[in-house]
């Protein structure tokens, strides 16, 4: 996958993931689930109100597509477009890191945690060698992204013994499994999400 691609499959899903509801909507329209009446009873606790608002949005973002049946009561089903499909691997695929949904959303909108995370999958950096790395970011901006990365506990810090002390930063566990997530979406051919309109900002 081109690095653009990657950057609207990023920032879809972690648009995506902020919405309670749009996540569970994806997840059984991909199991077949067609029906307005019916994804109500699938997904406990949504309105219709609120079901109605999340397909109209995902159907603006390409996700969904929408298909009236003549009749009476007339009928409406809704499915997933090719790029619907894709993004629902992907959030299949953040299920299956096991950490907090709200973890990962947070990495998946910031292009410098990305980055952080797959300079540290290759061994423990200090921040000078990070600077050096990454190109671009600032000092403070780093501090402010690795403090982050701690917060979440994605990476920890470490101090050496030698003179004068130094600073090193690697992986924790949760952070490999991150890492190990962003390396295979990365690594993933093109695909029509590129097509995708990076709207997925709002709503919850």
């Amino acid at each position: 996958m081109s690095k653009g691609s990657a950057e609207v499959e990023f920032s879809i899903v972690s648009g995506l993931m902020r919405c309670k509801w749009m996540p569970l909507i994806i997840e059984q329209l991909a199991q077949g689930v067609t029906r307005p009446a019916h994804l109500r009873r699938a997904v406990p606790g949504i309105s219709f109100r609120i079901l109605y608002e999340r397909l109209r949005r995902l159907e603006e973002w390409g996700m969904v597509r929408s298909q009236s049946f003549d009749g009476y009561p007339r009928r409406t089903d809704y499915r997933l477009t090719a790029e619907g499909r894709i993004v629902s691997d992907f959030l299949r695929a953040t299920r299956r890191t096991g950490l907090a949904p709200e973890v990962i959303g947070e990495v998946l909108k910031c292009r410098w945690l990305r980055e952080i995370l797959m300079l540290l999958g290759h061994k423990p950096h200090r921040p000078s060698q990070m600077k050096q790395k990454l190109g671009g970011i600032s000092n403070k901006v780093l501090a402010e992204k690795l403090q982050k990365l701690e917060r979440l506990q994605l990476v920890s810090r470490s101090v050496s013994a030698e003179r004068p002390p130094a600073v090193w930063y690697r992986l924790e566990w949760a952070g490999e499994k991150l890492r190990a997530f962003l390396d295979e979406m990365e690594h993933r051919e093109s695909s029509p999400v590129e097509r995708a309109r990076v709207r997925a900002g709002g709503g919850r």
